[in-house]
């Protein structure tokens, strides 16, 4: 399962999205950051974790997103996240501004106060740029960077768009 205790999630309220996404495809409008992406091997992004199994690990070319795809859930953590993301509580009982994201296997995603570096790849120096318009796919989540929206990752019908300016959560 994705982080919990000090990494604390919780369900976005209702707030207005803003931008990102056009006309669905599947149902997902979000789809639409994926058209003409270039599709690239998860080798280089993998890393065999004790606790998780295999995970493949990515950041934006901003290098201020940094995400973590698993078997059962894609995550990502910000060092800027949006400033018209709901409020969520930290594990200290803080509330204050999401830093994390996350989406567990066939669910919608919630925002996270995050403690630690929970979507960061301990195993490697350095993590893999997932440049803009590629498109990573494993364990049925599928993500991609766009310079205006961030971080795009969806699976079926469910995703999020994670940004430093503006977020979507479908």
């Amino acid at each position: 399962p994705a982080p919990k205790q000090q990494d604390q999630k919780q369900a976005p309220k209702k707030s207005k999205s803003s931008g990102g996404g056009g006309s669905s495809s599947g149902g997902n409008s979000l789809n639409s950051y994926f058209k003409g992406g270039k599709k690239v091997g998860t080798e280089p992004f993998r890393e065999a974790t004790g606790y998780i199994g295999d995970a493949y690990y990515f950041q934006a070319p901003s290098k201020v997103h940094f995400c973590m795809i698993s078997k059962d859930y894609v995550g990502c953590q910000s060092s800027n996240p949006p400033a018209n993301a709901p409020s969520v509580q930290y594990a200290d009982g803080e509330h204050g501004k999401p830093n994390g994201i996350v989406m567990e296997q066939g669910s919608r995603p919630a925002f996270q106060g995050l403690t630690d570096a929970a979507y960061m790849n301990h195993y490697s120096s350095s993590t893999v740029v997932l440049q803009y318009g590629q498109v990573l796919e494993a364990y049925g989540f599928k993500c991609t960077t766009n310079v205006d929206s961030g971080v795009i990752c969806v699976q079926g019908s469910h995703g999020f768009q994670f940004s430093s300016k503006k977020h979507k959560i479908l």
